[in-house]
């Protein structure tokens, strides 16, 4: 008999260790983050024959918790959704930066305010914070349909696994800010290249509006220039045409009126707490940037961008 269970033991370590190297290679891959978080979800509720693994990033910035990726032991995804986290659950079940073990969530109500309404037919939890900084990024999550008592190799594993997960987050970011610099030299390298071979500036405007609405993934570009006392819209990309005919501003109304009038760069997250005086008939927009044009000390006009997409 206690050879019997030294040869599990053996076998449970073996496993365990053949899954922290499957991780580590996915983690450390060149693959999209998305990708990366599905590939170790399927990997985890497979090998581990649990009925649900997810993995969840938090916004704090907008108090909202994602699950990213998510699988079941029937190798079909589950759906991902976001849900507000307005009370703060996710930070009081985190403040301590320790797992949270349910046996039943029956018995712990406050933690379904941050589980996906629907699924009362899954009652364990087991959930690790992803963390850096001392701070939770995340969440990896098993769940199982049955009552379950997690073991102390589970919960360890999974706190690997989720040292790992973290270091992929990061990569991912640090991939994608030096991309998106290469793409902004390459665009700036492409405007300048505009400048000099365009003659036509209504052609080198609207060319302008375009390259840079790409660069910063932006739905909407306008570029307004000063004409004695009016900034008229000269080109826009991304705009209804009824935007690009209308619209000028006189200094101070307005968002660009506002820049071209103070020579200051306005950058606002959520447009609906505009004061009335800055609202742009016509645009529905979210978020807006806008930026002074200047030649020297002097400005000229105003580039102004719409509702960057995630």
């Amino acid at each position: 008999m206690t050879e019997l269970t030294e040869n599990k033991r053996q076998m449970d370590k073996a496993r365990e260790a053949e899954i922290l190297i499957r991780i580590a290679q996915v983690a450390s891959s060149t693959l999209e983050l998305r990708e990366i978080l599905d590939t170790i979800t399927y990997i985890l509720a497979n090998d581990l024959n649990k009925d649900v693994c997810s993995i969840c990033l938090i916004k704090p910035e907008k108090n909202v918790i994602c699950i990213e990726a998510a699988k079941g032991v029937s190798k079909d995804s589950v759906t991902v959704y976001c849900l507000k986290d307005d009370d703060g659950t996710i930070n009081n079940m985190f403040k301590d930066l320790n797992p949270v073990i349910l046996e039943d969530i029956r018995n712990a109500p406050h933690i379904k305010a941050v589980l996906k309404p629907g699924t009362d037919d899954l009652l364990s939890l087991l959930a690790v914070p992803i963390i850096r900084d001392d701070k939770p990024i995340g969440i990896l999550m098993f769940r199982t349909r049955e009552t379950y008592i997690y073991s102390r190799e589970e919960i360890n594993l999974l706190t690997i696994i989720s040292h790992n997960i973290s270091a992929a987050i990061r990569n991912a970011e640090l991939y994608r800010n030096v991309k998106t610099q290469l793409d902004e030299l390459k665009v700036i390298h492409e405007i300048g290249k505009a400048i000099t071979s365009i003659l036509n500036i209504d052609d080198l405007l609207p060319h302008i509006c375009k390259e840079v609405s790409k660069v910063f993934n932006v739905t909407g570009c306008i570029l307004r220039l000063i004409e004695g006392e009016n900034l008229q819209i000269k080109a826009a990309y991304g705009l209804p045409d009824k935007i690009k005919q209308g619209t000028d501003f006189h200094f101070g109304e307005g968002i660009a009126g506002y820049v071209a009038l103070t020579g200051e760069a306005l950058l606002i997250d959520d447009t609906s707490r505009l004061p009335d005086n800055l609202r742009v008939p016509g645009i529905e927009a979210t978020s807006v940037i806008c930026v002074p044009l200047t030649i020297g000390e002097r400005i000229i006009g105003t580039l102004g961008l719409y509702d960057k997409k995630d």
